[in-house]
């Protein structure tokens, strides 16, 4: 197993977790959740263009 990329993706997960329970408080739904969509999408092309290119 590859532990440090392992602890990097825990942390990750974590944090974000943390932070979106703590957002959707304050921000109005539909933007967390379009914010949400946004990044998905992008990390999914990002992602997508590295493997294929």
């Amino acid at each position: 197993m590859r532990w440090p990329e392992t602890m990097a993706m825990l942390l990750g997960a974590l944090i974000g977790g943390y932070a979106g329970g703590r957002l959707i408080r304050v921000l109005p739904g539909h933007i967390v959740r379009q914010f949400v969509i946004v990044a998905g999408a992008a990390m999914s092309v990002i992602y997508a263009v590295r493997y294929w290119l």
